[in-house]
């Protein structure tokens, strides 16, 4: 183990290019959807949030993020289990984690929403 260790560490680490192609790759592998709100009211959403909460993303920009989960789910809470309200009236379990993030150079809530059994 030590040897393969060593031979690792001794490799040059590859050249990472942050580029459009690689952040359009990582953004559509995601199964997560990812929120961004300013006190409650959504400013953007990747498409797999729009897609798990089953409204096209343009009906989910601009609407209150409780407005999606049983119980008016506070989105202010770093993380939580909650019920989510598709658009045709499923309901469906996820757990949200929030936590501040700057968002087009100002500070906002980001939201990952991942489905649970």
């Amino acid at each position: 183990m030590m040897l393969n260790r060593a031979i690792f560490q001794t490799q040059e680490p590859p050249e990472i290019v942050i580029d459009g192609e690689r952040c359009q790759a990582f953004i559509e592998t995601t199964l997560e959807g990812i929120v961004f709100h300013s006190a409650g009211v959504i400013l953007d959403a990747n498409d797999q949030a729009a897609c798990m909460l089953g409204y096209p993303l343009e009906e989910v920009v601009g609407q209150n993020l409780s407005y999606f989960f049983a119980g008016g789910a506070d989105p202010s809470l770093p993380a939580r289990d909650v019920v989510g309200l598709k658009k045709d009236g499923c309901v469906f379990r996820l757990r949200m984690i929030s936590r501040a993030v700057l968002y087009k150079n100002r500070p906002v809530q980001a939201v990952v929403l991942r489905e649970t059994l």
